[in-house]
Parts: structure tokens; C-alpha cells; sequence
């Protein structure tokens, strides 16, 4: 759909030259520090999987070299940052400690430790976490892995991990996992109870499958996004950070850890390196506005601890802190930088949530504050907290959500109609289609993008096949993605544009792969598994039809009861159940792969994977009737 993109209207023009007045784009220090202790990158064309396939470029955004110009079609606050975040490679952040940064959305950091090295963090995927590994091994020598630790339970920092070790060399004590308390359950509640819609989100989020181009992705904010087709991974940790507060000696390296749950992610702990003065915040302080909730979907962040942790860093260890070295862009330098990064961080954060929380109280809803809101220039205009990600906008409505939830006590938006039926009856009210139509138009003509998006968007609803009304709505989705300085932003309204643009050729965009494969559901407790089963039950098709199982999972040692009524499982460990219609053993990796619809009891049973006693027929039934979750789902349009 590359043909089909517009140039910038001259509404977009002037509406971001308005940032080069607002913003010190002379200030290059953000520039200093991201080339700072390059060592080398991956060569071209970038990381492959084991078919040879690119699943990484490292020519992708060649167009956003250092001295680029901005395009017209791409937010100036948002080109610098895209030019940030596309310097990559090995970087030596000071002696025994490098990191490697932009050949994933997240960074892997590499302490060289007595006898091998420690890692921080995986990034996102199997194929990024080898690529980074050897790169650090092309310049440093190979070393033997001694410890991973992973800062927190959001996928890319951890869904690299069987790229760089096995489960068994976890159990086995020759490659321990530290996490953070939590880690395994927020992990997998994450990536798998609502991993399939969140899938779908983030590549509207992201905007992976957009063409890389000044007309499409440059950039998400937080870094380049992620890997195209990457194997993701999850192992089950041999070390759980409990305390509030750890000490530990890896390999004769001492590391401090600090929980800090419920802040950016629900599972998460930063760590301090003593004999290097380093501070690793995980993800709480980063070079730009982090999110309060994730536009492709998550628990609402608690903005309260999340300035907290901050100030009870700079309370531990603010004063004997040289470099802030943190999961995601480029380290800060210096004792007095590292304090201003992180008081300006919590500052923000803070001010946000107090402003928020009084214009709650004087009566205002989430949309009216998010437009009221503004931030003092102090605060506002320093880089490291300008909206790329993140945006004021969308963390105000998030903080709203949080304290009072999705009503606004205006009866008018307690029942509304579903969006089809809404647009149906807005367009009959606004004198039908082509009267309508005509109205989308004139808004797109007169720069008025937000109004002719909300108008375009109930005729597109009420008419799909209307491919007028798509293209037009499509144009004012992509001259708002052109103005937007959150690369978060800009992807999703791109992604609108290219959705609507391929529905009138017949078309649909699908990613190429989700976050919930095998490895996820292999690594679950007994009871998040079946609790996973739960969900894909099609509780209309099997209300009237009980089943009673006995579960068997000799690699798990478990025996579980399963009582299927009313539509819904419930599981209980080592019940004995009066009458059992069937007896199913099977290992863990083969009920995954059921659950997944992978294969069926008739083929695991005709394998020798899996045995029945009783009723086979109702278990081939029970599972058949699973639901198949996909990627092809529409969001632009019904």
C-alpha cells in the first residue's frame, strides 16, 4: 500500500515546525552519549534465523543517518529520536561492563565477571539474543555464560533466553536465572492469558509489518521495535529476588538488588553495581516519557510507586551513582547528570499524577484532562521526558482509568451502542453516506484530522465496504501519524491508514507471529496452564455437555481433576472424582501443543504421546472443540 501514501499537508507542515521554536535541537548531548564506547555493530544485512532469513536489518533505517534532514512527513521531535535509536552495536559503557544496543527494541547489558561474563536481559528473541551474544564474542573473546538476570516480566527482556541457555542448564546450577519476585506468573499472565489480542495490538503499536521509510515506521519511541517472525522463549528461573533488598557475589562480581513491583511492570527489580558506581534503573528511567498504560493493552501502571522507586533510588543510591546504565537507549555519564536525569524522571511522573488526581476531583473525565494537562517547560522540554512512547495524553486518561475506571457517570456512556450499530444510526442522522462522506472530506480539506477521524470512523463502521470512506479515512490517519511525536502514535494511526487502504483492495494485514507459542505454555505452573485451557473453552458449545477428566503428567509429577459443567473447567490437584469418564497421561509439551491445536488426542494416542482410559471419543471432542485463537482480527474498521 506504499503507492497510496500521501504527501504531508501543509497543515502538517506548519503543525510540526511548531516544535523547532519549543525545543533546544542544538543540545546534542543525547548524541555524545549514544555514539559513546562503539565497538562495532552486526554486519549487513543485519540478524538471521537458522533459514537464512533476515529477521533484523540493520539497513532498514539507513535513511535516518545522523545528518539527515526531517522529512515533512515525520514529526521533528520524533527524527531525533528515530536517529538515536538507530546508532547500534557493541558499546563499552566503562571497563568490564559493554552493552548491545539497537539490534532489538530492549538493550542486553554484559558484565565481565572472575571467570566468564553475567548478562542483563535477553532482548526480545532466540535469533537476537545469539546475534548479540556473538557480537560481544567477535570483539571480547568468548567467555562462558555465569548468570543471566532479568530485569523484569515484559517480553523483551526475556524472550531471548533459549538463545543463550537451556532449561537444563538452569536446573543443573550451571546457568542460574535470577528474576524478580512474581517474574514467572506476570510473565505468562501477559504473553498468554491475553497474548493473542496483545499480539495484535502491539503490531498495530509498533508498526513492524509498515514499510520503514520517512512515509512509514521510524522509530517506536523506546527504540526500533522488534524482530519479524522471532522465536520467543521463556525458562523457568532457579533464583527468585524476594527481599526488598539483595546482595549478591555472581562469579565474584557483587550486584545489589532492589524490587520495585507494581511500578513499570508488575514483576520487576533494578540492580546496582558497587565497584562501578552503575545504577541499572530496569525501566523506570529511560530517555523519553514512559507509558502509564501500554496503547496495546496492560495493567495500568501505578504512577505513585513508580515515582517512589525512583526517589528511593536516589536515596540509596543516588550518592555514589557516576552511570545510569538502563535497559532501554543509551547510559548517562556523571554524578550530577545521573541526579538531574533521575529527579527530572521523578518529578514528572509526580506532577502528573497530582495534577491528574486534582482535576479528577474538581469533576473533569479522563478526555478533558488529557487536554488540559500540560507540563511546566522544566519538566516538559527536557528530553529525556518528551512523549515518544509514553505520551501525557494517553497516561493521564490511563491515570483516570486506574482511580475511577472506564465510566465517567454521564448516563449517556453507561449503555452505549455497539461501534456498528453506533455508526449505522450516525450516519442515518447525518443525512446518510454520501452526505456524510461529504463531511469526512471537507474535514481532511480544513487540516480538522481528530473530527474527520471521529466522523470518518462511524461511516466506515456503518459501510466496511465503503471504499471511499476508508481511503479518505485512511489519508486523515496518516497526516495524523505524520504529526505525532510518539512513534507509538504514529504506528497506530499508519497501521489504521494501511488496513483500510488494503480492505479496499481486498485485502487484510496480518502479523506474522504471536507472543504464545509452546515454550510460553511449557513454562507455566499446573495451574496456569489449565487455567489457559479455561479461557479457550467455548463456553456455549459445551454448557450442556459434562465431561469429568482425570489428567495425568508424568513429567510434572501431577495428577489433576477435571470437571467440565455449566461452560467452564474447574481443576483441582489429586481430587478423587466419583466418576471419571476418561483418564488422560500425557507430558507437559503435548498438553501445550493440544492446547494450541498443534495436533489432536487421535494423532498424540496413534504416536505413543499420550494414552486414554475410557471414553476417548469425549476427550477427541473436548479438545476439538477448543477454541483457535488467530491474528486476524480488524481494528480500523469491523
Amino acid at each position: 500500500m506504499e503507492n497510496l501514501a500521501k504527501d504531508a499537508s501543509q497543515f502538517t507542515k506548519v503543525e510540526n515546525k511548531k516544535l523547532l521554536s519549543q525545543l533546544d535541537f542544538a543540545d546534542m548531548q543525547d548524541f555524545e552519549d549514544a555514539q559513546r564506547g562503539l565497538l562495532g555493530t552486526v554486519p549487513a544485512p543485519g540478524i538471521t534465523n537458522a533459514n537464512g532469513d533476515v529477521v533484523w536489518s540493520v539497513e532498514k533505517f539507513a535513511f535516518e543517518d545522523i545528518d539527515a534532514d526531517c522529512p515533512d512527513t515525520v514529526n521533528p521531535s520524533l527524527w531525533r529520536q528515530a536517529k538515536l535509536n538507530n546508532i547500534h552495536g557493541l558499546f563499552e559503557v566503562t571497563e568490564g561492563i559493554y552493552q548491545v544496543r539497537n539490534l532489538d527494541l530492549a538493550n542486553m547489558t554484559i558484565i565481565e565477571s572472575d571467570t566468564g561474563i553475567i548478562i542483563i536481559d535477553t532482548t526480545s528473541t532466540v535469533d537476537q539474543s545469539k546475534a548479540a551474544l556473538q557480537l560481544y564474542y567477535s570483539i571480547r573473546g568468548e567467555k562462558p555464560i555465569k548468570a543471566i538476570l532479568i530485569t523484569h516480566s515484559h517480553v523483551d527482556h526475556y524472550g531471548g533466553l533459549a538463545g543463550l541457555v537451556s532449561q537444563e542448564d538452569i536446573d543443573s546450577g550451571k546457568v542460574p536465572l535470577y528474576v524478580p519476585d512474581g517474574f514467572l506468573l506476570e510473565a505468562i499472565s501477559e504473553n498468554a492469558y491475553v497474548g493473542n489480542i496483545m499480539s495484535r495490538r502491539m503490531y498495530n503499536q509498533v508498526g513492524i509489518i509498515l514499510d520503514a521509510s520517512p512515509k512509514g515506521q521510524v522509530d517506536e519511541g523506546l527504540g526500533k521495535g522488534g524482530a519479524i517472525n522471532g522465536e520467543v522463549s521463556l525458562l523457568v528461573p532457579s533464583h527468585i529476588i524476594k527481599e526488598k533488598r539483595e546482595t549478591h557475589v555472581i562469579d565474584g562480581f557483587e550486584i545489589e538488588f532492589m524490587l520495585v513491583p507494581g511500578t513499570e511492570a508488575p514483576a520487576e527489580m533494578i540492580m546496582y553495581m558497587p565497584s562501578k558506581k552503575i545504577l541499572l534503573p530496569a525501566e523506570l528511567i529511560t530517555h523519553n516519557l514512559h507509558n502509564v498504560l501500554t496503547l496495546r493493552g496492560a495493567q495500568v501502571r501505578d504512577v505513585r510507586k513508580w515515582w517512589q522507586a525512583i526517589d528511593d533510588m536516589m536515596a540509596i543510591y543516588g550518592d555514589k551513582t557516576d552511570i545510569i546504565c538502563a535497559v532501554h537507549h543509551w547510559p548517562t555519564w556523571g554524578h550530577e547528570r545521573c541526579m538531574e536525569l533521575m529527579t527530572i524522571q521523578r518529578d514528572t511522573y509526580k506532577y502528573m499524577l497530582d495534577q491528574t488526581l486534582r482535576l479528577m476531583n474538581l469533576g473533569y473525565n479522563m478526555v478533558e484532562i488529557a487536554e488540559m494537562m500540560e507540563l511546566p517547560p522544566k519538566l516538559g522540554n527536557h528530553w529525556s521526558m518528551r512523549g515518544y512512547y509514553g505520551t501525557l495524553n494517553h497516561d493521564v486518561k490511563a491515570i483516570y482509568q486506574r482511580y475511577l475506571g472506564w465510566f465517567d457517570m454521564n448516563p449517556a456512556n453507561l449503555h452505549p451502542l455497539p461501534p456498528v450499530e453506533q455508526g449505522k444510526a450516525f450516519v442515518e442522522f447525518g443525512g446518510g453516506s454520501e452526505a456524510v462522506l461529504a463531511k469526512v472530506k471537507a474535514a481532511y480539506e480544513n487540516g480538522e484530522y481528530r473530527f474527520g477521524a471521529e466522523i470518518g470512523k462511524h461511516l466506515v463502521f456503518a459501510e466496511p465496504d465503503n471504499k471511499e470512506a476508508m481511503l479518505v479515512l485512511a489519508d486523515i490517519y496518516e497526516q495524523l501519524g505524520y504529526q505525532s511525536e510518539a512513534g507509538t502514535w504514529r504506528d497506530t494511526y499508519l497501521m489504521g491508514a494501511l488496513e483500510l487502504r488494503a480492505a479496499t483492495a481486498g485485502k487484510k494485514i496480518t502479523p506474522p507471529v504471536g507472543t504464545v507459542g509452546v515454550n510460553s505454555l511449557n513454562a507455566m505452573e499446573d495451574y496456569m496452564l489449565l487455567d489457559f485451557l479455561s479461557m479457550l473453552i467455548v463456553g456455549p458449545k459445551i454448557v450442556d455437555k459434562p465431561m469429568n477428566f482425570k489428567l495425568v503428567q508424568p513429567d510434572r509429577k501431577s495428577t489433576y481433576a477435571l470437571e467440565i459443567s455449566n461452560g467452564v473447567l474447574i481443576f483441582h490437584e489429586n481430587k478423587k472424582l466419583p466418576n471419571v469418564d476418561a483418564t488422560i497421561t500425557l507430558n507437559r509439551n503435548e498438553l501445550s501443543m493440544l492446547a494450541l491445536k498443534m495436533t489432536k488426542p487421535s494423532e498424540l494416542i496413534a504416536s505413543g504421546k499420550m494414552t486414554v482410559e475410557g471414553n476417548a471419543d469425549m476427550v477427541e471432542e473436548f479438545f476439538t472443540e477448543l477454541d483457535a485463537f488467530t491474528l486476524d482480527i480488524n481494528i480500523a474498521r469491523p
